[in-house]
């Protein structure tokens, strides 16, 4: 074999070798992240078991979900064409434990960016692409805006099921506080910027259009600023479901005929009155994560690896 054969030769055993190790090196390193993967992500194991950070867990079968949606729609809340129904201003979703009788409240900011689905004006589907997960209620015709925001809260949530919903609109706030006869708060802090009765320390009790600016107002101007607005949503609703506990079902069937133009549910008067003797626990729930500008909208980039851990503690049980 002549010289320039052999260095010819030489150079395509290291080639070879090169890429032997490269593409060695590519099946290693994609077998190790898949391994780091399995240590810290869920496993289903089938309906109702998960492998999670090397434990295993059980679903909680006790629990009943329950999403409520505010929308910031002002009409009457009746079927109507997609993109006219208004979008998800507040997501509560309340987590009753039937065994144990408490209820936890888990707030998901409207801006809380996932994976939407979209439809044209006959209901046809498009397309899935990211947003804001309120928006994801415009898609829909009413009742099947609910359903799509059960399915997109779900599986935001890593697939938990949510048996119901109640929507409400905007114009049904000052109605049901009225109703109510007033909802009592202490304000947490100085919001006179939204109405002078609002001082940092004041017990008020909220009614009509009060009670609106309470849960609504936002500075659309400011970043950051619906995080204050779902600490009072949080605390009005809180405050609103400890002021219905303890009223009898008549009671219940006169504030939903009241209120019935604004409010759509899948739920009986009778389910809604059980709900009043289960004990609220005082600490709100919230997705984490941080609000970050975007392009044209605030953006809540969900911590995904904290929310896999809340979705843990309070919606599965482990496993001994």
């Amino acid at each position: 074999m002549s010289k320039r054969k052999k260095i010819i030769a030489i150079m395509i055993v290291i080639a070879v070798v090169l890429l032997v190790g490269l593409f060695g090196y590519g099946i290693w390193k994609k077998y190790a992240a898949k391994e780091t993967a399995k240590e810290n992500t869920e496993e289903y194991e089938g309906e109702s078991y998960i492998t999670y950070k090397g434990k295993r867990y059980e679903y909680n079968y006790h629990l009943k979900n329950m999403l409520f949606i505010g929308v910031d729609k002002s009409q009457e809340m009746t079927e109507t064409e997609v993109g006219q129904g208004g979008q998800a201003d507040t997501l509560i979703l309340l987590s009753m434990d039937r065994e144990n009788k408490t209820t936890t409240l888990l707030q998901i900011p409207r801006d809380a960016m996932t994976d939407i689905d979209i439809y044209d004006m006959n209901g046809e589907y498009l397309s899935t692409e990211r947003g804001q997960i309120s928006l994801q209620y415009a898609y829909g015709d009413g009742k099947k805006s609910c359903r799509m925001m059960m399915t997109s809260v779900s599986e935001l949530l890593y697939e938990i099921p949510i048996d119901s919903y109640l929507a409400l609109g905007v114009d049904g706030i000052a109605d049901i506080t009225n109703l109510m006869g007033g909802v009592t708060l202490t304000v947490p802090e100085d919001y006179t910027d939204i109405d002078p009765a609002f001082k940092a320390g004041e017990t008020i009790v909220l009614a009509g259009e009060q009670a609106e600016k309470y849960v609504r107002y936002r500075d659309v101007n400011v970043s950051g600023s619906n995080t204050q607005r779902m600490e009072r949503q949080a605390q009005f609703m809180e405050a609103l479901a400890r002021q219905m506990q303890g009223k009898d079902t008549g009671w219940y069937r006169q504030l939903l005929e009241g209120a019935k133009e604004y409010i759509t549910m899948d739920l009986s008067v009778d389910e809604m009155e059980r709900m009043k003797s289960y004990e609220m626990k005082e600490t709100i729930e919230k997705v984490p994560g941080e609000v970050k500008q975007g392009e044209e909208h605030d953006e809540f980039i969900v911590d995904n690896e904290k929310l896999r851990d809340l979705v843990i503690k309070l919606f599965y049980k482990p496993v001994e």
